[in-house]
């Protein structure tokens, strides 16, 4: 089964208007038809599924999320993102990063996780020759798309979707990318949540830098979320987390550290 092909019939019919408006709630009429298409499709797509409870749920999930602090892990459970009063705050597994808190948009549930059966998580890592310049070489560069602005503490509203992919550069992916700054270790990172309207949502990418030894360094693409064309049902959905990698790499060349840069993984 392939989620992705039947929304290319919204491209068709979508008014393709792609003006971002002043509001970040607001909804191109684009955006709106992929929303609705991803709906469609999960509702098809759940009511074709066995019926699980969550433990079930959990019990078939091969996923095993990278460990944290036990006072995080008290926090979250095995969850990576929950929500209180319209906002969310997310740990980054594996890290000991948690985010600040931000605006809860429409479907993102109160918690994400494993829980769900479309949950996916993933990290697409590169080697840096050197740490110079990297998280600025990120702000500036926040997603794979062709025209996003530098993300901001504040959250920046960009098109992820990456050029050159033929019918698949079509789809407009609205993402609110952040530069965040860890409440405990001081420690900057990159943040991308989905907005609705992205075939995605909900989910996020976050773009760790760690120290590698000798004075290289690590960037960390790390993904999570549980949109649908993402969840192992599609065949895929490896093609969605893909575009990280390149990103990356041409992000260490614009800061003068991609001599040698390579993917760990």
């Amino acid at each position: 089964m392939a989620p992705v092909y039947p929304i290319g019939l919204f491209q068709a019919l979508a008014n393709r208007s792609r003006s971002a408006a002043a509001d970040d709630d607001s909804m191109t009429a684009y955006e709106r038809a992929i929303d609705w298409g991803m709906r469609a499709l999960k509702f098809a797509v759940d009511a074709a599924r066995p019926s699980r409870s969550v433990d079930e749920t959990l019990r078939s999930q091969p996923l095993a999320l990278p460990r944290d602090s036990a006072d995080i892990e008290r926090r979250f459970g095995r969850d990576v993102c929950i929500a209180s009063d319209g906002m969310v705050t997310c740990r980054i597994p594996g890290t000991g990063l948690v985010t600040p808190p931000f605006a809860q948009r429409k479907d993102w549930p109160d918690r994400l996780g494993p829980s769900d059966p479309d949950f996916h998580y993933y990290n697409k890592s590169v080697e840096a020759p050197r740490m110079a310049g990297l998280l600025q070489a990120l702000t500036d560069d926040p997603t794979p798309g062709a025209e996003d602005q530098p993300a901001t503490p504040q959250g920046t509203r960009n098109n992820a979707t990456p050029p050159g992919q033929g019918p698949a550069s079509w789809f407009w992916s609205p993402v609110q990318s952040f530069v965040m700054t860890d409440p405990r270790s001081g420690a900057r990172y990159v943040f991308n949540a989905t907005l609705p309207g992205h075939p995605l949502h909900p989910g996020f990418v976050a773009r760790v830098i760690r120290p590698a030894g000798q004075g290289r360094a690590i960037v960390d693409n790390i993904g999570a979320g549980a949109g649908i064309a993402q969840s192992s049902a599609n065949p895929l959905a490896d093609y969605f987390s893909s575009f990280w990698s390149p990103t990356t790499r041409e992000a260490i060349d614009r800061a003068g550290a991609g001599e040698t840069s390579r993917n760990v993984r």
